[in-house]
C-alpha cells in the first residue's frame, strides 16, 4: 500500500510499507499515479513507471526483492536497482527477508515512452 502524502511529483519518488520502503528515479516525471478514472482498467496497479529507465528501491530490512518473475539482489545493503527492458504491463515489486514477504506487493504498470500516459496505453 502506498503511503499518503505528496510523494509523486518533481522528486519522482514514492514511499511504501509505512515509509520503510522508497521507490525513486533520477529521471524527472518517471513515476506517475494511475488516474482514478482509469483505476479499474489498471488494477491492481496504483503507479505507472517507464521501461528503459533506471529505478531504485531502498528497503533496509529486505535481503532480496521480487520484481515480476525475477529475484533481485541488493547492490548495497537494502538498495536495489530496477530497470524494465522490453517488459510492458503489470509488475509486482515485493521486498523479502529470510522469513518471507515484508509487506504487501507494490503493483506497478510499466509503460512505453512512445505512449507516455496510462490513457495512451489503452
Amino acid at each position: 500500500m502506498l503511503d499518503d502524502g505528496p510523494s509523486i511529483g518533481t522528486d519522482t519518488s514514492i514511499a511504501f510499507d509505512d515509509g520503510r520502503g522508497r521507490l525513486w528515479s533520477r529521471t524527472p516525471r518517471s513515476i506517475t499515479a494511475i488516474p482514478p478514472s482509469l483505476a479499474d482498467r489498471f488494477a491492481p496497479a496504483e503507479l505507472a513507471v517507464f521501461e528503459w529507465t533506471d529505478y531504485w528501491i531502498r528497503h533496509d530490512d529486505a535481503t532480496w526483492l521480487h520484481v515480476g518473475d525475477d529475484r533481485n539482489h541488493p547492490v548495497d545493503h537494502g538498495l536495489y536497482r530496477l530497470r524494465f527492458e522490453n517488459r510492458l504491463g503489470l509488475a509486482r515489486i515485493q521486498p523479502y527477508d529470510a522469513g518471507g514477504p515484508l509487506c504487501p506487493p507494490l503493483w506497478i504498470e510499466v509503460l512505453s515512452r512512445k505512449f507516455p500516459t496510462p490513457a495512451a496505453h489503452l
